[in-house]
């Protein structure tokens, strides 16, 4: 069985434009990116995106990810991971769930980086809060549901507090932050649809005291997120991938240059990644991958190999390697 997992960006970050999975090392230049301006006091984020990936459990991989993160990173073949910890040049990111298989721990984008976010739960497994492991922490608790769905929120950074309130439809969610002097500083709007039992957000629109944004979200026969198209105040972006069946990109247009014809991915007939091209520098081929996998056939280590052409000829340059520790049901480690 294949597990999904999933983070979601809702501040766009400017990535470096390299082959996606792979770090970036020297000799690599970075191409210019074309993501549209941050808004710089971002203070506000829909929490419904945090509350919906809690609820769910089920992560897919979006087009959206930085280029750092390999899109199967947090993807097995086999088993049923408790845990997965991916090892970057940035840091380690982990999914975690619990006894009972409730996710507890997982990346998530805010604010132009990408941190863990921890669920608080009580002894039923109800979602009390979260906390954002970030340069100054998040704390958000959820004070009041209504039925299954959370109706108030105390969202706490720094010296600040906001109260984010929040209707839950069958069409769709909105939520309202409003400051210590209850003047409302924020709204976004969600529209979704059901998919094989599962919500998915069609659209986000959110006004804040710092401009508008909007996102389309874009899905196939499949449910996976083929586009993402992002309009912040007057500049707008899109991304897109094309799959193989379940959620293996085999074709991503990041945000990078228009121009760029973007990544096409090679997968083997066990599910592996095994060669990508794109644009990276003008002499850079593509990256192959090889792999050390444990006893139920899952990767634990990737080594990611840049194949440069030099004088017409493709030779390998030095490789990147990334390492991940997987957790499995059981409690043993491989």
């Amino acid at each position: 069985m294949m597990v999904r997992m999933v983070f979601f960006m809702v501040i766009l970050c400017v990535a470096p434009s390299f082959l996606p999975g792979q770090e970036a090392h020297a000799g690599m230049e970075e191409v210019p990116d074309a993501a549209p301006p941050l808004q710089e006091a971002a203070d506000f984020f829909p929490v419904m995106l945090l509350w919906e990936a809690a609820r769910s459990g089920d992560i897919h991989w979006r087009p959206d990810w930085p280029l750092t993160v390999p899109p199967d990173g947090f993807t097995v073949v086999s088993g049923r991971p408790r845990s997965i910890t991916l090892t970057l040049e940035a840091g380690q990111y982990r999914i975690q769930r619990n006894n009972q298989g409730l996710l507890m721990e997982f990346p998530f984008f805010v604010r132009q980086e990408l941190v863990q976010v921890h669920i608080h739960r009580d002894s039923a497994g109800k979602i009390t809060g979260f906390m954002i492991a970030s340069e100054i922490p998040w704390i958000i608790d959820v004070l009041a549901y209504t039925g299954a769905e959370p109706s108030r929120a105390r969202v706490t950074t720094a010296e600040k507090v906001y109260c984010s309130r929040f209707i839950y439809a069958t069409t769709g969610v909105s939520e309202t932050w409003y400051d210590q002097d209850d003047a409302m500083v924020a709204v976004f709007t969600a529209p979704c649809m059901v998919f094989q039992g599962e919500r998915r957000f069609t659209a986000l629109e959110g006004q804040t005291l710092e401009g508008t944004m909007t996102a389309r979200y874009d899905y196939d026969s499949w449910g996976n997120n083929v586009a993402i198209n992002t309009v912040i105040n007057d500049s707008s972006s899109r991304v897109s991938a094309l799959y193989t069946g379940l959620n293996r990109p085999r074709y991503w247009k990041p945000w990078v240059q228009d121009s760029s014809p973007g990544y096409i991915l090679q997968w083997d007939a066990g599910g592996f990644l095994v060669y990508m091209t794109g644009t990276a520098t003008q002499d850079e081929d593509g990256v192959a991958y090889q792999y050390t996998q444990d006893a139920r056939g899952n990767w634990t280590e990737r080594r990611e190999i840049p194949v440069i052409r030099h004088s017409g000829a493709l030779v390998p340059s030095p490789q990147v390697t990334v390492q991940r520790i997987i957790e499995y049901e059981t409690g043993v480690r491989r």
